[in-house]
């Protein structure tokens, strides 16, 4: 399992000092991401540079990825979704509208070290 709070909390690896050999190669044994968002519409999901960073490992792995959302949200997008190509369109917009530039960490070093990461490798 990958989890921040062990890996920044419990202090059992070094924050950002190491993303690939700690969340990458994790990534990649697990196999598959499930993610947790609040809504599909800006999910806070994607303002932490933190899960944008999860994101993009999993598209480099070419890992699969499970969504969930609560059940209000999940009933605000089947009904998005049942309103036909605009609707469909629309989701998509939203869920691909990713501004790993303005995201933020709890740490400011481990934004800046996650966001100088991603664009140098990814």
């Amino acid at each position: 399992v990958n989890n921040q709070h062990r890996i920044l909390v419990q202090k059992s690896a070094h924050g950002s000092d190491n993303l690939e050999s700690m969340f990458e190669k994790r990534l990649a044994r697990i196999g598959t991401m499930v993610v947790m968002l609040d809504e599909w519409k800006e999910p806070i999901y994607l303002s932490r540079i933190w899960t944008i960073f999860e994101q993009a490992c999993a598209v480099k792995l070419r890992i699969p990825v499970t969504m969930l959302l609560p059940p209000s949200a999940s009933s605000s997008l089947i009904a998005k979704l049942e309103t036909g190509r605009k609707g469909i369109e629309e989701v998509q917009n939203h869920l691909q509208c990713i501004d790993s530039e303005h995201a933020r960490a709890f740490k400011p070093e481990d934004e800046r070290r996650v966001k100088t990461h991603i664009q140098n490798t990814l």
